[in-house]
């Protein structure tokens, strides 16, 4: 595991550049490093550094965009913050992360449709092909009507 000193993330054995900032200076994790660990939304990042607080991990919040290395992150809001830890705290931080954010909940599969549902839609169909009908052949027969005024 290699640290990068720019925007202090772990990144894999043997890489050339961090993957996030694209530092090419990347080196061994010292202890008393401060390491990303995780980026979360205001409140989770409040709950995650009480949890921290109170399990005597020292722990760092930092808002998004103003980290030493803010790097383009498509799913980042305004209001995320980083959350830094030492190097030698890093599987503690992470265990008691994983122990707050819970499992990941799934969406819940839709309900399959009722026989109400389907009749329901093919209504809406048949009323929606009408009006296009009812369109069509109303501008019809305006526009022959038009034409009966100019022979």
């Amino acid at each position: 595991m290699l640290y990068c000193p720019k925007c202090r993330s772990l990144c894999p054995q043997g890489a050339l550049k961090c993957p996030r900032c694209r530092e090419k200076r990347l080196r061994p994790p010292a202890p008393e490093d401060w390491v990303l660990l995780t980026a979360a939304g205001l409140y989770m990042a409040g709950q995650l550094k009480e949890g921290l607080d109170q399990s005597g991990i020292p722990c760092r919040m930092e808002e998004l965009g103003h980290s030493a290395a803010a790097f383009y992150d498509s799913q980042a809001m305004p209001t995320d913050q980083r959350i830094y830890v030492p190097f030698k705290s890093l599987s503690e931080a992470q265990a008691l992360a994983a122990r707050l954010e819970g499992p990941e909940e799934e969406d819940p599969e839709p309900p399959p449709p009722t026989a109400k549902g389907i009749a329901g839609e093919i209504l809406s169909i048949v009323a929606f092909l009408a009006l296009v009908m009812l369109a069509v052949f109303g501008a019809d027969a305006v526009a022959n009507w038009l034409k009966s005024f100019f022979p």
